[in-house]
């Protein structure tokens, strides 16, 4: 039986030895917590009372300025207030973050484009961290950030919902399962209030910045021009909805953790193929030191830029809100289907070993062996670190064994019975001897594959020589993936071949015995006067060949559906 991986490490995806020697590293170089985010001050008026009551709650020289403008212009008083509020937001922006618009030719100016190419090289330092919670499921993600934001609660579920903390046996309690998971519902129920506030803290970090690095700055800076004169602008009305993206980003409070910074580096490093050679070598100090430094960046274009002034500026309506980021309540939801999925994997394993169990007292009852048999040959094996997974492991083992070592005890006896027995239907013996070549043409196929596969074979040399290269470069895995998936193909086909022909020699062995049910298949007229080399009763003979090749098919059914269980 295989080693089982811990709750925690089937969640982390890496060892704890592993992941504690980054942390430290991280622990180590960084003292300081990351700075909370939060966007500029600005003086709008957030109330909801109606223009009308505005205007009169304003001066009587503005009110009368607005009734006399409203006259000569032919517009509401409403239009000309808020013409009026507007003035004094671009008068408020010049005077307060000078150098960002200019408000009498409507333009955007060349620091409104310099701050978001920088912004924008914040963003490209967290994409591709980032990209290994987008593909992957985020529950998956909620869990491993648990693992360092509420440890106790992994080592709970580690101690008390473990199917491998219970025996392997043959006999599965029937509501084993269910109480497990009445416990895994009891320990999440138990979480306390703070420890949950702290997750969902992390959670909105994760789905703020997932949100924060697919903002549209490619689009929003590409509508600048350059000239000589004003260096780069962009009029008002070209970005508006831009503005709207980049506004109920970054027009939202919040803070982000180290607790999910950590998270966050040590998920992609267990993800290696979502960031490059160069990310994934990033020492686990050095990406904390400079998620701080792009976060501190990050802060200092939210402190000096008034993204909301400018949303009402662009929209012509002093009275704008932008609908602000709002994620991450669905992060409990997420996590408690996450951990229930972990936990099925780790039913079914467990499962699967009972079943395994079980197999393993039958194959003490009827071959006398008290283990599973391997191939000779399995080069996957020693590749990288752990080797690589083949599905039909176990199968492939077994019946290489049973063609090998019992098969022959058979073959001479189904030899004798076609040559010396009178069949009462030649069918029967026609179809017998067809499917008696074709176990020996699979005992000649498994010599072959054992050969194939040997360090001098074809794909043994193969194997043998992607092994000595150690590096698993993307065309290795390739490679690797191409031979696995034809060795796997070729293995189902013998498998198959093997069920084939063992079914046809069972009907008509047991048509040959006289147990069969079915007309078709008959008996031979000699059978009892038929010796073998001892001068003992053939029909013992047959009786035998009957039970192993038999009991040889109804354990490779179970253990090829076994083997494509673990796989999945």
């Amino acid at each position: 039986m295989e080693k089982q991986d811990s709750f925690e490490r089937m969640a982390t995806g890496i060892s704890d030895e592993e992941r504690q020697q980054i942390l430290d590293k991280m622990h180590d170089s960084v003292t300081n917590d990351a700075a909370p985010l939060h966007p500029a001050e600005e003086k709008l008026d957030d109330t909801n009372e109606p223009f009308e009551i505005k205007i009169k709650n304003e001066s009587v020289f503005l009110r009368f300025f607005i009734w006399i403008k409203s006259i000569l212009s032919n517009t509401t008083q409403n239009a000309i207030y808020n013409e009026y509020k507007l003035y004094e937001i671009c008068r408020n922006i010049e005077k307060n973050f000078p150098g960002i618009i200019n408000s009498k030719n409507e333009l955007f100016l060349s620091p409104f484009y310099d701050r978001p190419t920088e912004l924008k090289s914040c963003a490209a330092f967290f994409k591709p961290y980032l990209t290994s919670i987008a593909e992957e499921n985020e529950g998956m993600f909620y869990v491993f950030l648990s693992t360092i934001i509420l440890p106790e609660v992994t080592a709970d579920i580690e101690t008390n919902v473990d199917p491998y903390s219970i025996p392997i046996s043959p006999d599965i309690r029937p509501d084993l399962r269910s109480s497990l998971l009445r416990k895994l519902e009891e320990i999440f129920d138990s979480i306390p209030s703070d420890d949950k506030s702290r997750m969902y803290e992390a959670a909105k970090a994760s789905e703020w910045l997932r949100q924060f690095v697919h903002l549209p700055f490619a689009r929003f800076l590409a509508q600048f021009t350059s000239s000589n004169e004003n260096g780069f602008t962009c009029q008002f009305n070209q970005v508006e909805s831009e503005v709207d993206s980049f506004a109920r980003i970054l027009c939202s409070s919040l803070s982000i953790p180290d607790e999910f910074l950590e998270s966050l580096y040590l998920f992609a490093v267990r993800n290696a193929k979502h960031v490059s050679e160069e990310e994934n070598g990033r020492d686990a100090g050095d990406f904390l030191g400079k998620a701080h430094s792009s976060l501190g960046l990050l802060q200092m274009f939210m402190s000096s830029v008034p993204i909301r002034s400018i949303g009402c500026v662009v929209h012509r309506d002093y009275q704008w809100k932008t609908a602000l980021y709002s994620a991450g309540e669905d992060w409990f939801v997420k996590y408690k289907n996450a951990w229930k999925r972990i936990f099925d994997q780790k039913w079914t394993a467990w499962e699967a070993d009972c079943k395994r169990e079980a197999l393993l007292s039958r194959l003490k009852l009827h071959f006398a062996i008290d283990f599973f048999p391997k191939f000779p040959e399995s080069p996957w094996e020693d590749l990288w670190d752990g080797g690589v997974r083949f599905t039909y492991e176990a199968t492939l083992g077994f019946l290489n064994w049973f063609m090998r070592e019992k098969f022959s005890i058979c073959e001479l006896d189904l030899k004798t019975l076609l040559v010396q027995g009178s069949f009462n239907k030649k069918e029967n013996h026609d179809t017998l001897s067809e499917s008696f070549n074709n176990m020996i043409q699979l005992s000649i196929s498994f010599q072959e594959l054992t050969r194939r596969l040997s360090i001098h074979g074809e794909t043994g040399a193969m194997f043998n020589k992607i092994h000595e290269d150690k590096s698993r470069t993307l065309q290795a895995q390739s490679k690797v993936d191409q031979m696995m998936s034809s060795l796997e193909s070729d293995v189902s086909t013998l498998i198959h071949r093997f069920g084939d022909s063992a079914r046809s020699i069972l009907k008509i062995l047991y048509g040959v015995l006289g147990l069969s049910k079915d007309t078709r298949f008959d008996t031979v007229k000699n059978l009892n006067s038929i010796k073998d080399k001892n001068n003992e009763p053939f029909v013992k003979k047959i009786e035998l060949s009957k039970n192993l090749i038999e009991n040889a098919l109804n354990i490779v059914i179970e253990l090829e559906s076994l083997d494509k269980q673990r796989a999945k």
